[in-house]
C-alpha cells in the first residue's frame, strides 16, 4: 500500500512531539524552552515563569493530577505538587495571533488567529468559542519560514498534516 499514491500513512498517523521539536530547533525553526520532569524541584532549577503545560503524547489525560491535560494550560509554580506524573512544561509565550498551517505535500495553507483577547482562549485557541467565535483571517508564511518547515515535514515522513505556531508581538514564529 506504501508504493501507492497516497496523503498520510498508517506509520505516521502519531508523530512523536519531542523528536519533532528537537527535529525543528535543528532546522533553525524557533522552538520554546522545554523540559519534561516529574518533580517541582526540577522544574523551579530549570525553568522560569510563566509556564504552560501540555500532553506528551497525544491526549493523555492522568485524573490524578487534575489540570495537567490535553489542552495547554498556563501553570503557576504554586499550583504544581512536589511530584507528579512525568509532565512536558514550556516557557509561555506572550502571542500576537495563533498560526495554524495545513501543509499538503509541499504547500502552505495558512490562517491567524486572534484568540489572545478572550481568557477562554488566550493560553489555547483549541477551547473555541462557541458563541462569539475567534477572529480568523487567511495568512501567508514568509518563505524562509515555508522552506525550513517543508525541510521538516520531509524529514520526518510527513505529506500531510497541521503544524501550530504562535507569531509573537515582536513578528517572531515560535514552532
Amino acid at each position: 500500500m506504501e508504493r501507492k499514491p497516497h496523503i498520510g500513512t498508517f506509520h505516521t498517523r502519531s508523530v512523536n512531539k519531542l523528536r519533532i521539536l528537537v527535529e525543528a530547533s535543528g532546522l533553525g525553526i524557533k522552538t520554546p524552552q522545554t523540559i519534561i520532569t516529574r518533580t517541582k524541584k526540577e522544574l523551579l532549577s530549570k525553568a522560569n515563569e510563566p509556564m504552560i503545560t501540555k500532553a506528551i503524547y497525544e491526549g493523555f489525560k492522568p485524573e490524578s493530577i487534575g489540570k495537567f491535560i490535553s489542552y495547554t494550560e498556563k501553570v503557576g509554580f504554586d499550583d504544581i505538587p512536589d511530584q507528579f506524573y512525568p509532565s512536558l512544561f514550556q516557557e509561555k509565550i506572550e502571542k500576537e495571533a495563533d498560526i495554524r498551517i495545513f501543509y499538503l505535500s509541499g504547500f502552505f495553507f495558512s490562517m491567524a488567529i486572534r484568540s489572545q483577547s478572550d481568557e477562554q482562549t488566550k493560553t489555547d485557541f483549541r477551547k473555541y468559542l462557541k458563541e462569539s467565535g475567534n477572529r480568523c483571517f487567511p495568512f501567508s508564511l514568509h518563505n524562509e519560514l515555508e522552506f525550513k518547515l517543508d525541510a521538516l515535514m520531509k524529514k520526518i515522513g510527513l505529506n500531510t498534516g497541521s503544524i501550530d505556531m504562535i507569531m509573537t508581538k515582536d513578528g517572531d514564529f515560535i514552532f
